[in-house]
């Protein structure tokens, strides 16, 4: 939830450009104004033709509020794509770490990494970040990196728990985790469309179990179903 700050009886002090629409906001809430304001205008323009103009009067803001935390429209999109992954990585981490055993924590990131593709909302914003015209931005393939090394992440503790306990065969933790990340991401569709390709949901894990469990020292068929509930 967005916290505002009300403005300061008697304040008044309205922009050339957007009379009566300054308000005074914590900056953290100037910051997730604008960010969401950037998601509303991309879902419905794309990124290209989302200009600062239009993410602005989405968020309520003046271009000097969008300069205080921004040098520039593609700077906005990687702290977009930098907050949808942090939170991605903390719901994987948070999903392992309450899992009982290495196998459950397994299928659990498993779960919530293939929610991204194929949960309808989360889907949306998937194939917002990883369009064309996002991937032209300057520092998108940097960003990119961060937020795959921050999604895996989890994975990486599981493999290294789960190899430590002799719950799963994992030599190289860090090389397998990213294995199954490629896997997992092929079986959801295509990156750059985040479509869901031919798979549906059980499909994909089940393609992804196929391929990865029995390197773990799992059985595909035991465990490609997914947790039980």
């Amino acid at each position: 939830m967005t916290l505002v700050v009300p403005d300061e009886p008697g304040q008044c002090a309205p922009t050339v450009s957007r009379p009566g629409r300054r308000r005074r906001h914590r900056p953290d809430d100037e910051v997730t104004l604008i960010l969401d304001g950037a998601l509303a205008v991309m879902r419905r323009n794309g990124y290209a033709e989302a200009s600062v103009a239009d993410i602005l009067d989405e968020a309520g803001l003046s271009t000097r509020a969008f300069y205080r935390h921004f040098d520039s429209k593609d700077a906005l999109l990687r702290a977009v794509y930098r907050r949808d992954a942090d939170a991605v990585a903390a719901e994987l981490r948070a999903a392992t770490e309450a899992a009982p055993d290495p196998v459950t924590a397994l299928e659990a990131w498993l779960d919530g990494f293939l929610a991204l593709f194929f949960d309808h909302r989360r889907a949306e914003r998937v194939a917002i970040m990883v369009s064309e015209g996002t991937r032209r931005a300057a520092g998108y393939h940097e960003e990119e990196e961060r937020a795959v090394a921050t999604i895996v992440a989890p994975l990486i503790e599981v493999l290294r728990n789960g190899s430590d306990s002799g719950a799963l065969r994992s030599d190289a933790p860090i090389r397998d985790a990213y294995a199954i990340y490629a896997v997992a991401t092929s079986a959801s569709g295509s990156r750059r469309t985040g479509e869901a390709g031919r798979f549906d949901r059980r499909a994909a894990r089940e393609h992804v179990a196929r391929f990865c469990w029995p390197a773990l020292g799992l059985d595909a068929h035991d465990h490609a179903g997914g947790r039980r509930r």
